[in-house]
């Protein structure tokens, strides 16, 4: 019985680690800083840093929205890259002067997709 309940409490604690492992995308930068009070180009590069609990975890693929408000005006959809920097803007063109908003996912190695970041700003 003793070691019964052993192995319970070792798968419990075992899942509980495994569901706590997913992956989180931080710190957000829009030509190389954190939300940029002005960018002076058409095509912005955007970049972000993987965190999560496991080791080496890598990226597989990412999505990337970029709003002006609440309203998208351009989105990635899913695109196969391990790449999270310098990744260029590539939708209309941008207005000076207002502000924009933009979030990113990302898919690990395993398939896991990350929730979508907290929104930065340019």
């Amino acid at each position: 019985m003793y070691k019964f309940l052993l192995s319970v409490i070792g798968l419990m604690v075992a899942g509980a680690f495994t569901s706590q492992a997913q992956v989180t995308v931080a710190r957000l930068t829009c030509e190389h800083q954190v939300d940029p009070q002005a960018v002076n180009d058409a095509h912005p590069r955007f970049g972000w840093e993987l965190q999560s609990t496991k080791r080496n975890v890598s990226q597989k693929a990412y999505e990337l929205i970029v709003s002006e408000g609440k309203k998208p005006i351009w989105k990635t959809g899913r695109v196969e890259s391990d790449r999270s920097q310098y990744v260029s803007y590539d939708g209309p063109a941008l207005t000076s002067g207002k502000d924009y908003q933009w979030q990113v996912r990302v898919w690990d190695q395993d398939g896991t997709v990350s929730a979508w970041s907290l929104p930065a700003v340019f």
